[in-house]
């Protein structure tokens, strides 16, 4: 049963994978296009997905601690390791939605600090050696 669970746990994962492969190319184009409307769309879902993954991270807690506790489960500690290496994919995921959208915001910041450190436009000569005469009458 606890094998079962696995690799039912691990055939959603792989579409959730798959869903943050899709994510983050859409999210990427959003971002190169300044698509504010799809930013915000495929911010939601990458921040929906790893919700779904903090989820998924403690339903194989517990497996792991219903495989720890069986009594008869053939190939526990292969099991266990397994469950260990699912932990890591699920954070490694999780930790790459999160550098994905801090891309975002280092986007914004740098395009704020670009636009006010660019140079203020000088006068030109001609402007500089324009006289202006005031004539009061």
């Amino acid at each position: 049963s606890e094998k079962a669970d696995y690799k039912d746990l691990k055939s959603q994962f792989n579409d959730f994978e798959d869903d943050f492969f899709h994510y983050k190319s859409e999210y990427k184009n959003a971002l190169f296009e300044k698509d504010e409307k799809l930013l915000n769309k495929y911010n939601y879902k990458l921040e929906n997905l790893d919700d779904d993954l903090k989820d998924m991270r403690d339903d194989v807690r517990d497996l792991t601690n219903d495989v720890e506790d069986a009594e008869s489960c053939s190939g526990k500690s292969d099991l266990l390791d397994n469950l260990d290496d699912f932990k890591e994919d699920i954070s490694d995921i999780r930790e790459k939605i999160s550098d994905l959208l801090a891309e975002e915001k280092m986007s914004v910041k740098n395009e704020a600090f670009q636009q006010a450190s660019e140079p203020v436009p000088t006068p030109t000569a001609s402007a500089k050696n324009t006289e202006f005469v005031l004539s009061f009458t």
